[in-house]
């Protein structure tokens, strides 16, 4: 995970089915047309508001198993707290132990 200029978060979402035959993965972004991704990782950037993703496995006869769904909501508040995670550990003491 980490924070982006725009002050979005990235997540790095890695995708699994039991689909038999696997071509490959589809996903659709806040409700919007299905769209093929490279392999079964992608990162998903989170904006302010409710963050919406799709996703679904293709066979290799072409037919879509079922989509799952996931949603997220970051209030504004959440969102300008934030700090890169190089930051955070920046940021914290160094004590010997």
């Amino acid at each position: 995970m980490g924070l982006q200029r725009d002050r979005t978060i990235e997540l790095d979402l890695r995708l699994l089915t039991d689909l038999p035959n696997l071509a490959h993965f589809e996903i659709s972004l806040d409700g919007g047309e299905w769209r093929r991704i490279a392999d079964e990782s992608f990162a998903w950037s989170l904006g302010p508001g409710r963050n919406e993703v799709g996703a679904r496995a293709v066979n290799l006869g072409g037919v879509a198993g079922p989509p799952s769904r996931l949603a997220v909501t970051l209030s504004p508040a959440q969102t300008s707290s934030l700090r890169p995670l190089d930051s955070l550990a920046s940021a914290a003491p160094r004590e010997a132990y």
